[in-house]
C-alpha cells in the first residue's frame, strides 16, 4: 500500500489511534486515543483517561486501516501536555516505523522456562523474566564462566509453540540479584531467524494482552 495514500487514511481528525510509551517508573503503558486536530508538523491527540505524559517522551503510534485490518506503526515525540477535561498532547508528526525497531519496541514482563549451556556444554537452568524479539533478561544460577560478550546456545519455551526455540545469544549484561546464589544476565539474539523472530512477535503481542487485563500495562478507552 502507497505510503502517503496510507498516512492520509489513518491520520484524520477523528480517528482513533493507539499510543505506546514508557512512563517515569519505565512501565509500559498503552492508550487509545483520538485525533483532534491535524496540523503541518504536528498532531493533537485526546487522551481519554487521566495521565500526565510529559514533553520529550518518546511514542509508538500504532493506527489500524480498516480495509486490511492491519496495525501500522509509527514514532513519534510528545511537544507539549495539555491540561483539561479531557487532557490533550501535541506529537511531532508520525514517521514510519521500521520493522526493526518496532520488534525491539516490543518488550514484555515474562515467566518461561530457561536453558543455556557455556563453553564446557553444561547445561543451566533459570527463568526469562523480560523478553523482546532481539533479546532477553533472565535469572539463572550463580555460574562464574559467564563473560561479557561470550557468546551461549540457549533455549526457551514459548506457551505459542509445541517445540522449544533454540538460539545463540551474546551476554551483554550480567547482574547481581537478591539471591547470593543467582546472577542476573541480558542476552542479544545472534543471528537469529526471521522465522523466530516472528513467533516470539506473536507471542509478545498475546502476553501484552494478557497484561493490559491484569491491569500490569494500562490502556485508556475511549
Amino acid at each position: 500500500m502507497d505510503s502517503n495514500f496510507l498516512f492520509k487514511k489513518l491520520f484524520n481528525s477523528g480517528n482513533s489511534l493507539q499510543i505506546e510509551f514508557r512512563d517515569h517508573s519505565k512501565q509500559k503503558k498503552l492508550f487509545k486515543t483520538v485525533i483532534e486536530k491535524m496540523g503541518d508538523r504536528e498532531v493533537t491527540l485526546i487522551l481519554p483517561v487521566s495521565q500526565q505524559i510529559p514533553p520529550g517522551t518518546k511514542l509508538v503510534v500504532i493506527g489500524r486501516h480498516d480495509a486490511d485490518l492491519k496495525n501500522y506503526y509509527f514514532t513519534a515525540e510528545i511537544l507539549a501536555f495539555h491540561q483539561g477535561d479531557p487532557a490533550t498532547i501535541t506529537i511531532s508528526m508520525p514517521v514510519t516505523m521500521q520493522t526493526t525497531s518496532r520488534r525491539r519496541f516490543f518488550r514484555c514482563d515474562v515467566d518461561l522456562f530457561f536453558i543455556y549451556q557455556d563453553d564446557t556444554e553444561t547445561e543451566y537452568r533459570g527463568r526469562i523474566v523480560n523478553l523482546s524479539a532481539s533479546g532477553l533478561f533472565a535469572i539463572v544460577k550463580d555460574n562464574p564462566s559467564l563473560k561479557l560478550h561470550q557468546i551461549i546456545t540457549c533455549q526457551l519455551h514459548l506457551p505459542t509453540s509445541v517445540e522449544p526455540i533454540r538460539f545463540e545469544g551474546k551476554v551483554i549484561r550480567v547482574e547481581s540479584t537478591e539471591n547470593d546464589d543467582e546472577k542476573g544476565i541480558a542476552l542479544d539474539f545472534v543471528n537469529i531467524s526471521e522465522k523466530i523472530q516472528n513467533e516470539i512477535t506473536k507471542y509478545l503481542f498475546q502476553r501484552q494482552r494478557e497484561l493490559i487485563k491484569m491491569g500490569h500495562i494500562k490502556a485508556g478507552r475511549i
